[in-house]
């Protein structure tokens, strides 16, 4: 990733946002927005269902997201315990 993107996050990504404590999700954001300005951070390209997306770690939180045009499109937010289920 060369260039700075734009994040979006998705219905379900806000509201997953949403109900996490204050702290964990201006983590969250900042990591977010530190991956779509720099392409750092602790990545994987998925496969099986979710081919084609990307997961980002942040703590014990995974972060869904895609790379459309100059977009990060963050899908959900989820505890590590329930990611991939």
């Amino acid at each position: 990733m060369q260039k700075q993107q734009r994040v979006r996050l998705e219905k379900r990504a806000k509201r997953d946002l949403a109900a996490l404590p204050v702290v964990d999700s201006t983590r969250i954001l900042h990591c977010v927005k530190r991956y779509a300005e720099s392409g750092h951070g602790d990545v994987r390209h998925l496969r099986g269902d979710y081919e084609g997306e990307l997961r980002l770690r942040v703590g014990r939180y995974r972060i869904i997201l895609s790379i459309r045009g100059r977009y990060v499109i963050v899908h959900a937010i989820v505890d590590r315990k329930d990611a991939y289920r």
